[in-house]
């Protein structure tokens, strides 16, 4: 079937959707699910039979991409906490203040043009996940050090849990771009 610039206009909505959902994954919302629901629904419309189109594999490539940023991100936080000790309590709110921390940082700095929401929601969420990490160890009863060290730990663990997920987010971009378009 030949689609012509109708194809390209909604290649190129394609694109503009899924970086807006890329840009959702600082909220702690599962962007990348958005850009493989997005990319599902745009295989399904054009599909790959003369050339163009986005290709099955393609789909089944960024979900699984999709799947292993999510349990990068989800377990990033409470794994590093979890390894200087914290307790299940320290884990849960460091994931609970990491969501916090992510959302009021990208708010806060949304002004400053683009990188603003970017930096404000990796040093928010960094900051809500120490918060949560060591607020829920010292609730537990442990001694100042421990709850410093599990907050730490929870905020690393988080912030690079964040830009793992960033960066799979970003290569599942490029891939469902570069099969769309060329």
């Amino acid at each position: 079937m030949e689609w012509g610039w109708t194809y390209y206009l909604c290649a190129f909505l394609l694109l503009l959707v899924n970086s807006a959902a890329w840009c959702t994954s600082l909220f702690m919302i599962p962007g990348n699910w958005i850009v493989v629901g997005a990319t599902v629904l745009f295989a399904w419309l054009f599909p790959s039979d003369d050339g163009r189109g986005i290709r099955w594999t393609t789909v089944g490539v960024i979900a699984t991409l999709a799947l292993i940023g999510e349990l990068i991100e989800m377990s990033g936080g409470p794994a590093a906490a979890f390894k200087k000790g914290s307790s299940r309590r320290a884990a849960i709110l460091a994931v609970v203040g990491g969501f916090a921390g992510a959302t009021i940082g990208a708010v806060v700095l949304l002004p400053v043009f683009f990188f603003g929401p970017i930096l404000g929601a990796l040093l928010g969420g960094g900051v809500g996940a120490f918060v949560g990490g060591a607020f829920g160890q010292s609730w537990k009863g442990g001694t100042s050090r421990e709850t410093l060290e599990v907050g730490r730990a929870a905020m690393v663990g988080h912030v690079l849990a964040m830009v793992g997920k960033l960066l799979i987010g970003a290569v599942m971009l490029v891939i469902v771009t570069f099969d769309s378009f060329f």
